[in-house]
């Protein structure tokens, strides 16, 4: 069995963290005025969000995708790889 090298996971979710903080903190410091390009600064802002909540939910340890993944998945993704 797959030890999870938790000060390794910690380390990630620490910086998960700070990203987020980040992020919150430029979000709140957007100039969004009327006839401003809002719309471009808050969907790259969005994208970013995104793509931090991904990171979140699906990057995990070896031991933790296996256990959370379903095997059609697994087999989809062993596919990819080849």
């Amino acid at each position: 069995m797959h030890q999870i090298d938790l000060p390794a996971e910690i380390a990630r979710l620490r910086q998960l963290g700070s990203d987020f903080e980040d992020l919150h903190s430029e979000i709140r410091s957007l100039a969004l005025t009327p006839g401003t390009d809002a719309r471009q600064q808050l969907t790259a802002k969005i994208v970013d969000t995104n793509e931090l909540v991904h990171q979140a939910m699906f990057t995990t340890t070896p031991a933790r995708t296996a256990a959370v993944t379903p095997p059609a998945t697994k087999q989809a993704a062993a596919g990819r790889t080849r």
